[in-house]
């Protein structure tokens, strides 16, 4: 019962990224990953990647729209 509840996590992690312009290359480090990136980190690492996701969301959200619409 629990599987499914870190599967439909782990997607739904997947599918915000892409919604907000997620991309690898946008900062430096382990946590440069896409779309694709965060939903395997959270298919293998759930306890650790889904909470790394909501903390580091508002900033990577940040540099995406800064990357999107450069000054």
């Amino acid at each position: 019962m629990y599987f499914w509840f870190f599967v439909a996590t782990a997607f739904a992690v997947g599918i915000d990224a892409k919604s907000i312009g997620i991309r690898k290359g946008l900062r430096s480090g382990i946590l440069d990953m896409g779309p694709a990136g965060w939903t395997l980190a959270c298919l293998l690492l759930w306890i650790v990647a889904v909470p790394i996701y909501l903390i580091q969301r508002k900033e990577l959200k940040r540099l995406a729209l800064a990357a999107k619409f450069p000054d």
